[in-house]
């Protein structure tokens, strides 16, 4: 099951990738890292995180993540939820370090 802990970390993540892909002009891994964040949304609605804020943030990630790639279909999806203005004049996401880091779990070892 996903957690909300869970999402933003994906969120921050594919933030990450997609702004390093960008930069190297890697467009196609650009494109995969955006469909794994799609599909990691499909599990968190199912795991009933739809209504969280954590949901808003990613959806709203995701708008703004895939304009640059697909900008009509971004325009259209960022009017449908009642954004104001074009999606094309946002500042650029800048991901959380912190939120984005792997659980670390400290394995003592004899």
């Amino acid at each position: 099951d996903y957690s909300e802990r869970q999402l933003r970390r994906i969120t921050h993540q594919t933030i990450q990738k997609v702004e390093r892909d960008i930069v190297d002009f890697k467009f196609n891994t650009m494109v995969a890292a955006l469909m794994e964040f799609t599909n990691a949304l499909y599990k968190a609605r199912a795991a009933n995180l739809g209504g969280t804020a954590a949901w808003g943030e990613a959806v709203e990630a995701l708008m703004l993540l895939i304009a640059p790639v697909a900008p009509h279909i971004a325009e259209e999806l960022w009017a449908r939820t009642g954004h104001d203005f074009s999606v094309h004049q946002q500042r650029w996401l800048v991901a959380d370090a912190a939120l984005a880091a792997e659980d670390e779990v400290e394995v003592v070892l004899q």
